[in-house]
């Protein structure tokens, strides 16, 4: 039903803030250490939070706030570049930087609705989710690097 179909995308756009506060978390943990850690980690939970009441209530024109958040809490780790050059392996900050550019290169693509290179069969939106599969695919073997290293 359409009423269902909202609802499912309500909580699909809800769990990107997941994903982006998910990512933070074994950085925050395993990487990042005393205050930094507690700060960036409850930064990341409690936009996440945030985002996810705002795409869960039903208030309109709420789209330009929740991309905002998006990308701050995406680029929220710069705040603590000092730290992660420290904590993380060349290769390790490599993967971080580019899954964040390729996120912020979609997002682009997706706000401007360019390039549509072929409407009918692979538009925009098929552009932008083939850097989201990027971007997560840094991310994905950036955190596993992590994991090895502390393993």
């Amino acid at each position: 039903s359409p009423e269902a179909n909202r609802r499912m995308k309500r909580l699909d756009h809800s769990m990107i803030f997941v994903l982006i506060a998910g990512s933070y978390t074994p950085i925050s943990i395993l990487v990042l250490h005393g205050t930094w850690s507690v700060v960036i980690l409850s930064i990341a939970w409690t936009g996440a939070a945030l985002g996810i009441i705002l795409k869960l209530a039903r208030i309109d024109g709420l789209h330009v706030v929740t991309g905002i958040l998006y990308m701050g809490l995406g680029w929220l780790a710069t705040i603590a570049l000092p730290q992660l050059f420290r904590g993380m392996t060349l290769p390790e900050l490599l993967l971080m930087v580019t899954g964040g550019l390729l996120y912020t290169a979609g997002a682009i693509v997706f706000a401007s609705k360019r390039p549509d290179p072929s409407p009918a069969t692979f538009g925009f939106h098929e552009v932008w989710h083939a850097f989201m599969v990027a971007a997560a695919a840094c991310h994905f073997t950036m955190i596993a690097l992590v994991l090895r290293t502390v393993a």
